[in-house]
């Protein structure tokens, strides 16, 4: 992995990033496809917002990595903010507001599991 910026970001070997994105403390594996305009912020809670008497910037936040599995492909103007598995894909525009698991599509706000991914099997032409 490359650290990019500050030590907080780092991308594995062949990952992709496409034009626009933005990463805060992301952990992006090998071979991983980031689409146009992709936001990685540091996890939900980067700033604290539980006291309203006092200034949102001022409060304390909860920055933590954000890892994007190996393989992974995340859709055009996605926003990242929980871990994303091995393979996965993520939809265009979707929100990841909670881990997904390998292997899987998802898709929406907030972003939903829509199916697994099936393993592709070898043809055999005779």
């Amino acid at each position: 992995m490359r650290p990019l910026g500050d030590d907080r970001a780092s991308l594995g070997e062949r990952a992709y990033v496409g034009p626009r994105c933005h990463l805060g403390w992301a952990n992006v594996e090998e071979d991983v496809l980031l689409a146009a305009g992709v936001h990685v912020p540091s996890g939900a809670h980067i700033h604290g917002t539980a006291d309203p008497t006092v200034a949102i910037r001022e409060q304390a936040g909860a920055k933590r990595p954000v890892r994007i599995g190996a393989g992974a492909w995340v859709g055009s103007a996605a926003v990242v903010m929980a871990d994303v598995g091995r393979g996965t894909i993520v939809g265009a525009g979707a929100v990841v507001t909670r881990p997904l698991p390998d292997q899987v599509v998802a898709g929406g706000v907030p972003a939903r599991i829509i199916r697994e991914r099936a393993p592709v099997l070898s043809r055999v032409t005779g």
